[in-house]
């Protein structure tokens, strides 16, 4: 069997193991205990790529995602099931991280999150509007303020 990835286990302060980094080529994934036995029993039986940020594997010429196999094996996915990523990476590939949801539940989460961010770059824009409007309010009124005093004076210069 051929390996084409390399694994670094991840350990904290107390040299306790919290989770696995396993390097596919220029890519970096995360996964937990249960994903390196899998990966290692399972999922290592074909060529390992990496598919739009997705860690996989061609098998027969078909392309095989592992965080599907991964939670098609802890919980059974079903047809028409999506294994989606809760913290939004695709890299982070812990049993902890993928959940099984419908496709419309899918879909309706990711609009929820892009219309979230869409509002949060208005609100953005809004506040900049704002403030660039009350400087050229403001600019404007020292403007009209001065000329005002610009006239007064020519008035007094050329009244006389």
């Amino acid at each position: 069997m051929e390996s084409n990835y390399l694994v670094e286990e991840v350990k904290d302060t107390r040299g306790f193991f919290r989770y696995c980094k396993i390097y596919v080529g220029d890519s970096e994934f995360i996964l937990d205990k249960k994903g390196i036995i899998f990966l290692k029993e399972s999922f290592d039986n074909g060529n390992l790529i990496v598919d739009e940020s997705y860690l996989a594997r061609l098998n027969n010429g078909k392309i095989e995602y592992f965080h599907r196999e991964f939670k098609k094996l802890s919980e059974g996915v079903g047809i028409g099931c999506i294994v989606h990523h809760k913290n939004f990476k695709r890299e982070d590939n812990r049993n902890c991280n993928l959940q099984i949801m419908s496709g419309e539940e899918h879909k309706l989460l990711h609009e929820e999150k892009t219309q979230a961010k869409f509002m949060k770059i208005q609100e953005r824009y809004a506040k900049k509007g704002e403030r660039i409007r009350k400087k050229y309010e403001e600019r404007g009124e020292r403007m009209r303020e001065r000329y005002r005093k610009r006239g007064e004076r020519m008035r007094a210069r050329y009244s006389r």
